[in-house]
């Protein structure tokens, strides 16, 4: 490939990884401010906010804390894959200087999966947490604080649910077996 359509390839991926990027931020971004709006009807004392339209509120809220977490799983992937290819092709095509080098270091690899924690991890943790607690909250003023500890079990075993699919299956799964060490592999250089 010449220098010109190995440019041209690189850009290409690298745009798309930075519009997968742009896909999560713009979704965390309308999530933070629906977590405001919550905030406000769950704690308002006005009249007409009945606790129905508290608990249809709360529901909501679970359903896209829901959508957020499995957001960030299936954009984790298309980013990563995006992003290596895109040094990948640098490395090998457009001959990329070892010291500019993110994930492809002479003799190892130094891909996120190798770090402890990474924005992804965060943000799966904070909808796991938040539909846990929206779960709660639903369940606690339906039932008018009749079932508070049930509510407060079913919260709880949402939230554990989901942190342990994401950091016992789902990051081992990106991570271990995928797609970084098939890229190593490609490394010419």
């Amino acid at each position: 490939m010449n220098k010109a359509d190995a440019r041209a390839v690189y850009e290409q991926y690298w745009l798309h990884a930075r519009h997968v990027e742009l896909e999560m931020w713009l979704f965390n971004s309308f999530y933070a401010v629906l977590v405001g709006g919550v905030a406000a009807v769950l704690s308002a004392d006005i009249q007409g906010i009945t606790i129905a339209i508290k608990v249809i509120v709360a529901v909501l809220a679970f359903v896209i804390s829901l959508l957020g977490f499995l957001l960030t799983y299936s954009l984790r992937i298309p980013f990563l894959k995006f992003i290596l290819l895109a040094e990948l092709i640098a490395i090998n095509e457009l001959g990329l200087k070892e010291s500019y080098r993110r994930f492809f270091k002479k003799g190892k690899k130094n891909f996120p999966g190798d770090k402890r924690i990474d924005i992804h991890d965060i943000l799966s943790s904070l909808y796991a947490l938040f539909a846990g607690l929206m779960a709660y909250v639903a369940t606690s003023l339906y039932f008018n604080d009749f079932l508070h500890n049930w509510a407060l079990i079913l919260g709880t075993a949402i939230s554990t649910t989901l942190l342990y699919s994401h950091f016992g299956y789902i990051r081992p799964k990106i991570y271990i077996k995928g797609i970084a060490d098939a890229m190593a592999q490609q490394v010419k250089k």
